[in-house]
């Protein structure tokens, strides 16, 4: 499939002289572009999309018409164009979007009569823009970064009778491959309940000396995703003999006070009468990915938590992340939730300010399929068609660190923040009141090769 497609279902025709003074006005053509409106293929996640307009006008007579056109949701409105005999105008138009999806368009042409006692009908166009769909899972643009991640603590008012660290290692993930990796000498390699993730811990019991440190440093290599959504049609049958390290991610956790009523409210209202079952698991997942844009808005300062974002209708990416696998588990679609940084502009990421929250949807016939939704809601607002779904074309600015936080370190411990690092101490007498320093840089290497 490719994007030299004209209008499908044209519904403009010539608007006949005896109607608008002596004009003749048509659309002749709708097609995908670049900005200069040259004819030009999108695969998926490629953009931004600009839609090209040719109207043809024969003719002579006074008066000026409008063309509206809209593109995924968003409208725009050519207004008071004055017809020009026998030549054919291109309107050039982009809202911004990438080929995340086939985007739906419309055109409207509505002729301008200077006589209020002529007038006709709109006369509207329908059709979509179709990306060019990888033939299975394409794992493209890699990038390389290096980091370096440094924990320590002193305790200038008393010493410790025990100190417990754990930093989550940067492992390989889904889009990841670890190129490199050392870390400090004291600290060793652990899995922390309840999902194994892997970790730096050092355990001072045995006595230590201030400061505590822990340190790793890693060369990653990250790439981007898209994948034919063909791929995602298996049906509720299939769900239900997966493999044994997916079926854990199939069960939320219990919830909190207030929010297994709301998200029942928001997964009902998502689904047709008769719930899933009258849906693919692809059409489900898509239906509550668009259900927790449309009941979320992004805030810098919204909320982390589930039930006060849904409450207040403002979040940050762990809202959106955490909501969307919710309902997803709600289905039985197994999913868990990745943190991490995301890289803005050509340089690397900068923690803690670059901290993301996505996730990861299991797709049998496909595996895991990295979504976001926080990006989908900031980057195309009011849209009408799931973007970031099939594919994300950032994940190679994307370092992701660990999976399904809270981690347990401790009974009744959570780490700090998206990503960690948690520690714990004991003491007897004074507090140590512990002073800690956080050394995190991640920084883009040459680029990679340009293949797979």
């Amino acid at each position: 499939m490719n994007l030299r497609l004209l209008a499908v279902g044209v519904g403009i025709a010539w608007l006949p002289g005896s109607v608008w003074a002596d004009w003749d006005l048509r659309v002749t053509e709708v097609f995908a572009s670049d900005e200069t409106g040259a004819r030009r293929e999108f695969r998926l996640g490629e953009g931004p999309v600009f839609l090209t307009v040719r109207v043809k006008c024969q003719g002579t007579g006074a008066g000026t018409y409008d063309l509206d056109v809209e593109l995924a949701g968003k409208r725009h409105t050519f207004a008071d164009q004055k017809p020009e005999n026998g030549a054919t105008a291109s309107f050039v138009w982009s809202p911004g979007f990438n080929a995340h999806v086939a985007l739906p368009y419309r055109v409207r042409l509505t002729p301008r009569v200077e006589s209020a006692a002529r007038s006709r009908p709109e006369e509207a166009s329908t059709g979509e823009i179709k990306p060019v769909y990888p033939e299975e899972i394409e794992w493209y643009g890699p990038r390389q970064y290096e980091i370096r991640q440094r924990w320590s603590a002193s305790f200038p008012a008393a010493k410790p009778t025990e100190v417990v660290v754990a930093v989550p290692v940067i492992a390989p993930g889904l889009h990841q491959q670890v190129q490199t990796w050392t870390k400090d000498e004291r600290s060793v390699l652990a899995r922390l309940a309840p999902i194994d993730l892997p970790v730096l811990r050092l355990d001072t019991s045995s006595g230590f000396d201030s400061p505590v440190v822990v340190e790793q440093r890693a060369t990653v290599r990250v790439r981007s995703f898209r994948v034919n959504p063909g791929l995602l049609e298996a049906d509720w049958k299939a769900y239900e003999a997966l493999p044994y390290d997916v079926r854990p991610f199939q069960a939320n956790p219990e919830p909190r006070e207030g929010e297994r009523a709301a998200l029942d409210s928001l997964f009902a209202s998502a689904l047709p009468e008769g719930g899933r079952d009258r849906l693919s698991p692809r059409e489900t997942a898509e239906r509550l990915f668009m259900a927790t844009l449309g009941a979320l808005q992004y805030d810098a300062e919204g909320h982390a938590k589930v039930v006060e974002a849904l409450r207040d209708k403002v979040a940050v990416c762990e809202a959106y992340a955490e909501t969307y696998a919710r309902l997803l588990r709600m289905a039985h679609i197994p999913v868990r939730v990745v943190n991490g940084w995301i890289a803005d502009g050509a340089g690397g990421p900068k923690p803690p300010l670059d901290a993301h929250s996505w996730v990861e949807v299991w797709f049998v016939g496909a595996g895991w399929v990295p979504q976001d939704p926080t990006f989908a809601d900031t980057a195309a607002p009011g849209a009408t068609v799931p973007f970031y779904f099939y594919t994300v074309p950032d994940m190679n600015r994307r370092i992701a660190v660990s999976y399904n936080v809270p981690y347990k370190l401790r009974e009744g411990l959570e780490p700090v923040g998206l990503v960690g690092p948690a520690h714990w101490y004991r003491f007897e007498g004074n507090d140590p009141k512990p002073v800690i320093d956080r050394v995190f840089t991640i920084e883009p290497l040459e680029p990679a090769t340009r293949k797979g």
